[in-house]
């Protein structure tokens, strides 16, 4: 499992020790619709409370649609900056993320939209205040940002690849798997009782 995560996401390697401990750590959660989470169990409670302040015990850092790759959560996509992501680099005081995975970001008017759990629209990503990188691809997992905030509000899978959002500049771009306020998200901790 830990070689699929850094295979798909090369950058994290470095970090796979702090955020994945050993395989006998972790605590996979079977869920409806195929669903699988992927957490710390108890084991490594401590592990990550020694590392760190903020204790990653039962948070869902990764889930899987079926057999499909591993895609981190949004609590993951959101932890502090001595566990991961963006995997942040200091640099002359300020602190800069790096993304895992490509980062999209949407105008302003999406927002609300995204965060009910709507796709996001290639509109939304090709106005003012938005970007689309050139190389993504059909199937690409991406970070979704809005124009005006600091942190994600979605995880997506491309649907249309750059190239063809830009030329149609209509329809759906990117699939919402995961936003801010879902179920996902909402579930802040399994295997805790």
């Amino acid at each position: 499992m830990r070689k699929d995560i850094v295979e798909k996401y090369p950058a994290i390697e470095p970090y796979i020790d702090s955020v994945l401990p050993k395989k006998d750590d972790l605590f996979l959660t079977k869920c409806s619709n195929k669903i699988t989470l992927i957490s710390c169990d108890k084991a490594a409670k401590k592990d990550a409370a020694a590392e760190s302040d903020y204790d990653l015990y039962g948070v869902p850092l990764f889930f899987q649609d079926g057999n499909g790759p591993m895609v981190p959560t949004l609590r993951l996509i959101h932890r502090r900056t001595t566990i991961i992501i963006g995997l942040f680099i200091s640099a002359n005081t300020r602190v800069v993320p790096v993304d895992i995975m490509p980062r999209v970001q949407v105008d302003k008017g999406a927002i609300k939209f995204i965060l009910q759990g709507a796709d996001v629209m290639t509109p939304g990503l090709l106005s003012e205040g938005a970007s689309l990188p050139d190389n993504l691809q059909v199937g690409d997992h991406v970070i979704v940002y809005a124009e005006g905030k600091q942190h994600a509000l979605a995880i997506g899978k491309m649907i249309m690849s750059s190239q063809e959002a830009k030329e149609k500049r209509s329809g759906h771009a990117i699939a919402n798997l995961h936003c801010v306020c879902d179920g996902l998200w909402q579930l802040e901790r399994v295997g805790v009782k």
